[in-house]
């Protein structure tokens, strides 16, 4: 390797790892905290709630309301500059299982973001759930978000 690529590497090296602190920090303060106020909340309402996988630069959370029936929202660097939502819901004989992507620019990436795409989730986990169960309950059409 020539003594370019080598100091190109090197600064590289550099601008990444500054990007995963500043995605590591927003982890730890505004995702650790959301995730704790949602964990509190769901399992009042019922659901298990795993204990979260974390990795630099990367965050996973598991709500469920039954063993084979959870959403996994996957908080990840993407890139240099932006975090991104992966989210997917196992939901038994609900068919419709494409996941949510959603990125943000890092300097955008924080409590509140991160709170509407939590938000966002559990509602769509929940309404996929309720679709699940059919015409069982006619009130479930009203709940469900469009």
């Amino acid at each position: 390797m020539s003594d370019w690529k080598k100091r190109f590497s090197q600064k590289l090296d550099v601008v990444k790892d500054a990007s995963r602190d500043q995605f590591d920090q927003v982890g730890e303060q505004a995702l650790s905290q959301l995730f704790d106020e949602f964990r509190d909340f769901t399992a009042a309402q019922g659901f298990a709630v795993a204990k979260p996988v974390s990795k630099p630069g990367m965050r996973i959370y598991r709500f469920g309301v039954a063993e084979n029936c959870y959403t996994l929202l996957t908080f990840r660097l993407a890139g240099l500059e932006q975090a991104e939502l992966h989210a997917e819901w196992i939901v038994p004989g609900w068919d419709k299982s494409q996941p949510l992507v959603e990125r943000v620019d890092l300097a955008c990436f924080d409590m509140g973001w991160s709170r509407r795409m939590f938000e966002r989730v559990l509602d769509q986990f929940l309404d996929a759930y309720m679709q699940s169960l059919g015409d069982r309950n006619e009130n479930f059409a009203d709940l469900i978000e469009a």
